[in-house]
């Protein structure tokens, strides 16, 4: 009788990509260009972290290398969305994840 398999997501994919994965040689971003670079390298089990938004959005947020003042609290949601993780990656949301 064949052994029968019982793999599973966590079993076939046990590395967590932290932060939505690196870009750029950087990590912690949780941006955008991190998130779809990874899922095209082949990451299945992705990790973001969120906070929110002065006006109660949840967004992707960690906390970045001497950037402590991009915090989301600081900003509303449109404020977040609209500026640039390391002056130059995309911000996302909830609803981006979703």
């Amino acid at each position: 009788m064949e052994k029968v398999s019982h793999k599973t997501w966590y079993t076939e994919n046990n590395v967590i990509i932290h932060a939505s994965g690196g870009i750029d040689g950087l990590t912690y971003t949780n941006s955008q260009e991190a998130l779809f670079s990874t899922i095209a390298k082949g990451g299945k089990v992705i990790e973001i972290d969120f906070d929110y938004t002065s006006d109660g959005y949840l967004v992707c947020y960690h906390m970045y290398k001497d950037t402590s003042i991009f915090l989301p609290g600081n900003f509303t949601k449109e404020e977040f969305l609209n500026s640039k993780i390391q002056g130059k990656y995309t911000p996302m949301s909830i609803e981006d994840i979703v």
